[in-house]
């Protein structure tokens, strides 16, 4: 299983980026999560990266690029494909402003990754 691990970790955090885009219309009623006005974004990519970096450990910086792989497709899939998206010229700037909110990601992955030390540490010194 450990040699599945990171494909299925990456696999959850381009799920995981996916939903949050997703689901941002219904949870905040706005439809793209970064117009939400409670701080939905950011608490939600930072706890995307949490459970991504505690999950899949050492490599804290491939989490965040699965979630923007799967807002990415979110993106595209609204906008392309679905009535209600349309396609517009600032999907250029969206991306670049994708890219800038990946920090709470990044973040929240190296906190992620840090519980997952210490607590796989701990664990291991009560077992001697």
């Amino acid at each position: 299983m450990l040699k599945y691990r990171t494909p299925l970790i990456f696999l959850l955090s381009i799920i995981l980026g996916f939903l949050v885009w997703w689901l941002s219309l219904s949870l905040t009623g706005a439809l793209e999560p970064w117009d939400a006005k409670n701080g939905y974004y950011f608490l939600v990519l930072g706890g995307t990266g949490v459970i991504n970096g505690f999950l899949g450990g050492r490599r804290f910086w491939l989490w965040p690029i699965g979630t923007f792989i799967g807002e990415l497709t979110a993106i595209v899939v609204r906008n392309f494909s679905l009535p209600t998206g349309d396609v517009n010229f600032f999907i250029p700037v969206g991306l670049i402003v994708l890219i800038i909110y990946l920090v709470p990601s990044f973040i929240g992955s190296a906190i992620g990754v840090s519980i997952n030390a210490k607590t796989f540490k701990k664990a291991g010194a009560n077992q001697k």
